[in-house]
């Protein structure tokens, strides 16, 4: 009689659903989470690594004649769709030619084998850019996507996702199911039931618990680092009441960021913000300086009309840079009013009512953050500060310039430095988000695990993603 062997299955758990699973228009973290397990993008990061490698390509990009405005590279030969058909060049072409981030950097063609890249502008770091998940590659399948990752969907809701082993792979995969559970916190914004979850063993993975729950989860192995999201205050450039540049700036100096990160982590002198990006991705200091006083004179100068009343967007639910929104949201309003203004607070009952407010800009203020997609600064400072990322019903899935700064110096400073990571060129961006006041950095997000002793072969990482075709489970 053989023996009956039993599929290996991994548990991820979640605080807020994975809403989106097209990568041409996901844009939040726990939906990019499952992507990145279907899909593949022509660079990634080698697990446990913040380097790219070539992941579809058969090596790195190859510039033409020695210049440095057309790339090129061959597309690995024997790499599989879910559905057992061979990956082309044709495929990768028509797949990049509607990825956001790659719109605006190049013309995209294939000859032969080879994908072709002529850029529109400078980029010193086009491989960065093909290693953004909404750079996936797929098939369509009727109205389904197919892609050539380690797993394939087989069911899918918000609240739970259901991933199969993909038997056309190119490489072994011991876990055979992965599913994706949605524990939403409870009444007082804690992560009970996800605790619970994991404590008891239902759940194998989260990278959802802000570090006051991490500290009070039991059996479990944890970690904690330095992460690639940054918490923020947007003031919105075109509402009537922020339209002058010195109310903006005398809100950002009302802000005292240190008990603002205490709200959220025991050490908050190592998560208090003074940059416009992670600290993984290098320093890009702005003037974040804490004054009152300074401020109150600013609003007194003449012509400057102080607003008796702000609205404050908070976001749908915990974040991983921002674990408990409605705290920071309590001591933000707490803090303005010193100005003699009143913070509205106007809460997302989901990320939908979230972005459908974002293309509206019915808004004064927001708070929320963004996850870096790729490990390129410049690819984090366009996403919020860019003209062309002000978020539109066509560019969500890049888009977080909730301040909604059109500036032409400014896109001239991000495009200026994409193209030369001089010095020069970042302190650029960085005067003008200084003049302008777009966004307030309050608190830098860590990178947490928390995960059961059944788990093997985990590295933790910056990212917010975990390759689950490298790991194991013990029974």
């Amino acid at each position: 009689m053989a023996t009956e062997t039993r599929s290996k299955t991994f548990r991820v758990g979640y605080l807020t659903p994975a809403r989106n699973l097209d990568p041409r228009t996901s844009w939040d973290v726990e939906s990019s989470f499952v992507i990145r397990h279907v899909f593949e993008t022509p660079f990634g990061n080698p697990y446990g690594s913040t380097d790219v490698e070539p992941h579809l390509f058969s090596g790195p990009l190859q510039a033409r004649d020695g210049g440095s405005k057309v790339y090129e590279a061959r597309v690995r030969p024997g790499i599989r769709f879910s559905d057992g058909s061979e990956l082309t060049a044709q495929d990768v072409v028509n797949s990049l030619r509607t990825a956001p981030p790659i719109q605006d950097e190049a013309a995209v063609s294939v000859e032969g084998d080879r994908v072709v890249f002529a850029l529109r502008r400078p980029n010193a770091r086009l491989d960065l850019a093909l290693s953004h998940y909404q750079c996936s590659v797929f098939k369509q399948d009727g109205k389904n996507l197919i892609g050539t990752g380690p797993y394939s969907i087989a069911e899918s809701t918000p609240a739970h996702v259901k991933l199969r082993r993909n038997p056309h792979y190119r490489r072994p995969v011991a876990i055979e199911e992965v599913r994706f559970d949605t524990y939403e916190p409870d009444a007082q914004g804690r992560a009970s039931r996800l605790i619970a979850a994991l404590e008891s063993g239902e759940v194998d993975l989260s990278l959802s618990l802000g570090r006051d729950d991490i500290d009070q989860v039991k059996g479990v192995r944890k970690s904690l680092l330095p992460g690639v999201s940054l918490a923020m205050l947007y003031l919105n450039c075109e509402s009537p009441r922020l339209r002058d540049p010195r109310v903006r700036t005398a809100i950002a100096r009302a802000i005292d960021r240190l008990p603002l990160a205490a709200t959220s982590y025991a050490n908050p002198l190592a998560f208090a913000a003074s940059s416009l990006t992670p600290r993984p991705l290098g320093a890009a200091d702005v003037d974040c300086t804490y004054d009152v006083e300074a401020a109150l004179a600013l609003l007194a100068q003449p012509g400057v009309h102080k607003p008796d009343v702000l609205t404050l967007r908070l976001p749908w639910g915990p974040r991983p840079y921002m674990p408990y929104p409605q705290r920071v949201g309590d001591l933000l309003a707490a803090q303005i009013g010193k100005l003699g203004i009143r913070v509205e607070f106007k809460p997302m009952a989901s990320s939908s009512d979230f972005m459908k407010t974002s293309v509206e800009g019915s808004y004064d203020m927001t708070l929320a953050g963004w996850i870096a997609d790729t490990m390129d600064p410049c690819d984090f400072m366009e996403s919020n500060l860019a003209s062309n990322r002000v978020p539109q019903s066509d560019n969500l899935a890049v888009s977080s310039n909730l301040g909604r700064l059109r500036s032409a110096e400014m896109d001239a400073a991000i495009d200026a430095f994409r193209g030369d990571r001089r010095a020069e060129n970042l302190q650029a961006i960085t005067r003008i988000a200084d003049r302008e006041v777009p966004l307030v950095p309050l608190m830098y997000g860590p990178a947490s695990s928390v995960r059961s002793y059944r788990v093997t072969n985990f590295k933790p990482t910056s990212l917010w993603y975990v390759p689950i075709e490298e790991l194991d489970v013990t029974d």
